[in-house]
């Protein structure tokens, strides 16, 4: 068994907080001995003296022995059957988030208005929990780690973005997109070319010019398999994939890539470094997803009630960040009479209707409080419609959440779970 990016980085995060040399020593014979992602055990271990803090030297060393270590098989042997298998790890529910940058804030944010609020006890641990949901442990990784971990099973939730659910989940269906739009990280995966290649406008200009060169055309991507198909689909000749990290805008500048397919958002950056997308070159186009592992929602009824449970707040807010309560009071000859001057109206519907109870006032006249629940773009046209037909003391309320009897992505996804599977794109099929 091979310790996972995880688990490597829980074994990373002992040696930089813990300063007692006996502490690391005994981490390390733990990762020799047993050859397992013992984080729980290591993490509660007491730092107690400063005896190593100022070797860094040799920390560096410990960091480079765990390096190699976690990229070999245990010294005891291969691992139990029961060791192999994730499903038979402790029944603790675990949910990767991204770890920093602007998909992770959105990611902490999003949690929290839903309801969800991830309390990190330790800004410097990788770990955190969710006391709403008392059964999750939240967990911080790098995006593209995260599709890796759900589809492995070493986590069973995780928030990313779907362009990389797509480059990296493989073709074993073991990755389910749960909620394919959280509202945040929107982008699209396209080829850009630099401005100079005023001949170059679409894909199949580019598999012209392709052709014209006495070489492969060089593209730089993050994204190879996504890349790579996009381009045998539009016929772009013979082509070299130069896989690289960090900033790709710079790739033609530099010599080493003639376009590149990169993530766009705004497309500024492209334009401050003279390239500029395709006219038809948009690979496909990304959001922030919510995705599990799908032989955890098969197999463990806890992740189930988890996924089922996340899902519910998700969807209950977003519903009501749509609407705004509104109470108003009205006078009338009875509930009914009121209901049917509403029902005239076009924007005092409510939900399913208006909710009408008498109001007991000094004056003893008929009077009666009326609350509906209206779009937030219809809100001035309700507050018209209202004073039109008497309504006076208008209350206008933000609204948390809208419960339905049962979101439609829990169907969606049990219907996907039970058989079916995802496109390239989350949509089930």
């Amino acid at each position: 068994m091979r310790l996972d990016n995880l688990q490597t980085g829980a074994m990373m995060e002992i040696l930089c907080n813990e300063r007692d040399g006996r502490i690391w020593a005994t981490a390390i014979t733990l990762i020799i001995s047993l050859g397992a992602p013992y984080r729980e055990v290591l993490t509660d271990l007491p730092a107690r003296d400063s005896a190593f803090a100022a070797l860094p030297v040799f920390r560096r060393g410990l960091f480079c022995f765990l390096s190699t270590f976690c990229e070999a098989e245990p010294l005891h042997g291969p691992a139990s059957p029961l060791e192999e298998n994730p499903m038979n790890r402790d029944e603790k529910i675990r949910l990767s988030l991204p770890s920093k940058g602007r998909m992770g804030e959105a990611a902490l944010e999003l949690l929290a208005d839903c309801g969800l609020r991830v309390r990190k006890t330790n800004p410097r641990r990788y770990a955190a929990s969710i006391p709403t949901l008392p059964g999750l442990s939240v967990l911080f990784q790098r995006p593209a780690d995260i599709v890796v971990g759900v589809r492995d099973g070493s986590v069973d939730f995780g928030v990313t973005g779907m362009d990389l659910v797509a480059e990296r989940r493989g073709a074993n269906g073991s990755v389910l997109v749960v909620h394919d739009d959280l509202g945040f990280g929107c982008c699209r995966l396209a080829l850009a070319v630099p401005e100079g290649w005023r001949d170059v406008e679409t894909t199949a200009d580019l598999a012209s010019h392709a052709h014209a060169l006495d070489r492969p055309l060089r593209v730089a991507t993050k994204f190879p398999n996504l890349t790579g198909e996009f381009l045998r689909d539009h016929d772009v000749g013979s082509y070299d994939l130069v896989e690289a990290e960090g900033a790709l805008e710079v790739a033609p500048t530099i010599g080493y890539a003639d376009v590149i397919c990169d993530l766009v958002s705004s497309g500024q950056t492209l334009r401050d470094n003279r390239l500029r997308p395709l006219e038809d070159g948009v690979v496909m186009r990304s959001r922030a997803v919510l995705i599990a592992n799908r032989a955890a929602l098969r197999t463990r009824p806890k992740a189930l009630e988890v996924a089922r449970l996340m899902l519910e707040y998700i969807e209950a807010h977003a519903r009501a960040e749509e609407h705004l309560a509104v109470f108003a009071n009205m006078r009338g000859e009875s509930p009914e009479a009121i209901a049917a001057r509403m029902f005239e109206q076009e924007t005092l519907g409510g939900l399913q209707g208006p909710t009408i109870s008498p109001v007991v006032g000094r004056d003893g006249e008929g009077w009666f409080a009326v609350h509906i629940v209206v779009r937030r773009k219809a809100l001035f046209d309700a507050v018209a419609e209202l004073r039109a037909i008497g309504g006076s003391g208008v209350v206008v309320s933000p609204v948390a959440y809208i419960f339905e009897e049962e979101p439609d992505r829990w169907r969606a996804m049990m219907e996907r779970l039970d058989g079916g599977t995802d496109d390239e794109n989350g949509v089930g099929r």
